[in-house]
């Protein structure tokens, strides 16, 4: 199974993160959590505050 999700920072900018094939959603999920933290942009880490709390 595969996950992936689209940050809209507004201004029609987009970042997609897609994690890796795993077998179960939590595992997809966590990868997707580590890499949108180490992007560092305010507009992601409310994203993040949002959707994985």
């Amino acid at each position: 199974m595969k996950i992936a999700v689209t940050v809209n920072l507004g201004n029609y900018e987009n970042i997609r993160v897609e994690s890796s094939e795993y077998d179960d959603a939590d595992t997809c999920i966590d990868e997707i959590r580590e890499a949108l933290v180490k992007i560092r942009e305010p507009r992601v880490d409310d994203f993040i505050r949002r959707v994985f709390k």
